[in-house]
């Protein structure tokens, strides 16, 4: 069992028990009262009668109004339930690190996180109206045909490497993942997307690509690796050499 239909059974409940006493009794208290009279006074039983037909009334009355507050109560309860939900992934979403922002359908942008500002360098204000154009286009012609082609019409997530421009002008490396919003009667109604910067994790990987590279050259080619430390080290480099160790 779930917990919202855990919740909607703690509300729920002790509204129906209350509608069912209540009624139970007044029906009780009405065959009482009438039974007592029709005892009492016989010659009046049609009096007794209406007045019982009223006495009825009254109830299914009392029990009507009872079960419209009822349902009041029950659905406010839901929709704090709701809110309550609503407002633990917004919060969740709003502390995320990673840039997060929701669209619609024609991928116009309704709401973007903090991550998303910090990482872009636009603001929320910047980036509602827009597209994810704002700070990207810079990927290939292709790259965004298979993109929409995934999201809109396959209706499946999609997750690429990809690079974007934030605000001042600074390109960086993100990994994508983008996924439509599909409402309870199957239609498309928005995209979540999802950005992790991954800028510094690329350049450690070329700064280390280029170091394997320098030292895969220098393996095959020996003398001008050892005429290059020779270079080096009279340039004082890796520490002072004195005459005789240049005389060698």
């Amino acid at each position: 069992m779930s917990q919202i239909t855990k919740d909607i059974l703690r509300i729920v409940f002790p509204v129906f028990l209350i509608v069912i006493v209540a009624f139970v009794a007044l029906r009780i208290i009405a065959n009482l009262v009438f039974q007592e009279a029709v005892d009492f006074m016989p010659e009046h039983l049609g009096l007794i009668s209406a007045a019982n037909f009223k006495l009825n009334l009254i109830a299914v009355s009392f029990v009507v109004i009872v079960t419209v507050v009822s349902l009041y109560i029950v659905v406010k309860g839901l929709r704090k339930i709701a809110e309550e939900d609503i407002n633990k992934y917004l919060l969740a979403i709003e502390s995320a690190t990673n840039h997060i922002v929701i669209t619609d359908a024609n991928g116009i942008i309704v709401y973007a996180n903090k991550g998303a500002e910090n990482t872009t360098g636009y603001t929320f204000e910047e980036m509602k109206g827009n597209t994810p154009r704002l700070w990207g286009g810079l990927m290939p012609k292709d790259f965004y045909k298979n993109l929409w082609q995934t999201i809109k019409y396959d209706r499946k997530s999609f997750y690429a490497e990809l690079k974007n421009r934030r605000k001042n002008q600074e390109e960086y490396y993100a990994i994508a993942r983008i996924s439509p919003i599909i409402n309870y009667n199957g239609v498309l109604t928005g995209f979540v997307a999802s950005e992790e910067d991954i800028t510094k994790e690329k350049e450690k990987q070329r700064i280390q690509i280029d170091f394997l590279s320098l030292v895969s050259h220098q393996l095959r080619t020996p003398l001008t690796g050892i005429k290059w430390l020779i270079e080096t080290m009279n340039r004082n480099v890796l520490g002072t050499v004195n005459a005789k160790q240049k005389s060698y």
